[in-house]
């Protein structure tokens, strides 16, 4: 079955690409609500990024299962493979905040930066390989 997704250049046919993409994507809007969320509504950077990616990892797996990886099929399975693995991504995300919030550094555009940004090529290799992962012909 052909897709609006079937017509994108050939360059995002490869799904690296796509993953580089949506997770840019993705993870900039995580990064702007859990910001907002510490710098106005609550105190603590670890509180604003827990509810960010509770949020974002819904968004995150209807772009990533229609159009980073093409998957046809959906189900409760593939959901929370793909939420064990976001989550594993969070818990180390979430040890740097620790961390920070430990030496008491106060910069949340920071740390969320960097607390983002440590796991992302680990996760896209777990997820092509055993997320949406498919059975050759």
């Amino acid at each position: 079955m052909k897709t609006g997704f079937d017509k994108c250049p050939a360059v995002f046919q490869y799904s690296l690409v796509r993953y580089v993409l949506a997770g840019f994507g993705i993870s900039f809007f995580h990064y702007l609500i859990a910001l907002y969320l510490a710098v106005h509504v609550l105190d603590s950077v670890v509180v604003s990024n827990s509810l960010a990616f509770c949020l974002m990892v819904n968004v995150s797996f209807l772009v990533h299962h229609k159009w980073t990886f093409s998957h046809k099929t959906i189900s409760m399975g593939l959901f929370l493979k793909f939420y064990l693995v976001a989550t594993m991504g969070f818990l180390a995300s979430t040890i740097v905040l620790v961390g920070f919030e430990w030496y008491s550094v106060r910069w949340p555009s920071i740390e969320l930066l960097v607390a983002n940004a440590i796991v992302p090529f680990v996760i896209y290799l777990i997820n092509r390989y055993w997320v949406f992962m498919r059975i050759e012909d």
